[in-house]
């Protein structure tokens, strides 16, 4: 399966809807893939309508059946009924939580536009979300009949994409956009503090992803706000590491006081001879996360600096 980055994403999404074609995205939780679809739908003036498929019974899929002036019909449930009665997408999100039965029910979705006795509008399109087998709690492979209907990639942001994304954070001048500026700038040096998947023995636990580090700095910025002092408050520690982790919230508020004295993976290669070097035992020993960086990407520049 080909992965696509965040960028590429919306376009991926138009040529698919475009085509009449089902799309199912594949990526790890709290990357983006619900804003990218909304933002999407917003922009082409329709609806975007959200249904779990692992919260519904098979029949509020195939149409909950009711007396209509004397006859039975099998009526659509709400997000359903929304992109009957008009176009828009419907989106099938943590489509891979879905039983067999519940998967099966959305087949006449996916093939033949039709939920209950109505059929899904002439311009209505319909995209699936799913997580990965490791990271999808109650984890349903999805059905050969269903991988038939849908072109299905895998969504995998950049490190530079979730950096764009914090620095805008919020509006001009607020706490939070400072704060989504500080966090993209500790990337540089430590883009460890960014996990796009959830680490190993994370069950039970939360990790950085690109949705629970915003979450942590929009709790943060409340703090600051509140004239708390961010870096020491334990009340504003306990939130951030609440949503990131005790070790990322460690690890960002230690870096960021250190950021100006450690060379940034950029800097590291376009220039591994010259890229200055770490001043005292504390800055080298964060350092070493850049390098490690640093290597996955050019192992001899990260062997010269």
């Amino acid at each position: 399966m080909r992965k696509v980055s965040i960028t590429d994403l919306s376009r991926v999404i138009d040529r698919c809807l475009k085509a009449n074609v089902p799309l199912h995205l594949i990526g790890e939780p709290g990357i983006g893939k619900t804003e990218v679809i909304d933002t999407y739908a917003k922009s082409i003036g329709v609806a975007c309508a959200h249904l779990e498929l692992a919260q519904c019974d098979p029949s509020d899929i195939g149409g909950i059946p009711a007396n209509v002036n004397g006859s039975i019909q099998r009526l659509p449930i709400g997000p359903l009924r929304e992109v009957c009665d008009r176009a828009g997408i419907l989106f099938l999100d943590e489509y891979s939580q879905a039983h067999p039965a519940q998967q099966g029910a959305s087949l006449t979705l996916l093939n033949e536009g039709r939920a209950g006795d109505f059929r899904l509008a002439t311009d209505t399109r319909v995209v699936l979300a799913s997580n990965p087998e490791h990271s999808g709690a109650n984890f349903q492979e999805a059905s050969l009949p269903a991988i038939n209907r849908v072109i299905s990639v895998e969504v995998v942001p950049a490190l530079a994409e979730v950096q764009a994304y914090l620095s805008n954070l919020g509006t001009e001048g607020s706490s939070v956009r400072a704060l989504g500026v500080d966090y993209s700038a500790t990337l540089e040096v430590s883009p460890g503090l960014l996990q796009l998947a959830p680490p190993a023995g994370t069950v039970g636990r939360t990790w950085a992803s690109p949705r629970a580090i915003v979450k942590g700095l929009r709790a943060l910025a409340a703090c600051s706000d509140a004239g708390d002092q961010i870096d020491r408050d334990p009340v504003s520690l306990a939130l951030f590491a609440g949503a990131v982790g005790d070790e990322t919230c460690d690890a960002f508020f230690a870096i960021r006081v250190m950021r100006d004295r450690l060379a940034s993976r950029p800097e590291i290669l376009s220039d591994p001879e010259g890229a200055r070097l770490p001043d005292g035992i504390d800055a080298g020993i964060a350092s070493l996360g850049v390098i490690g960086q640093v290597a996955s990407e050019d192992p001899f520049c990260a062997w010269i600096y």
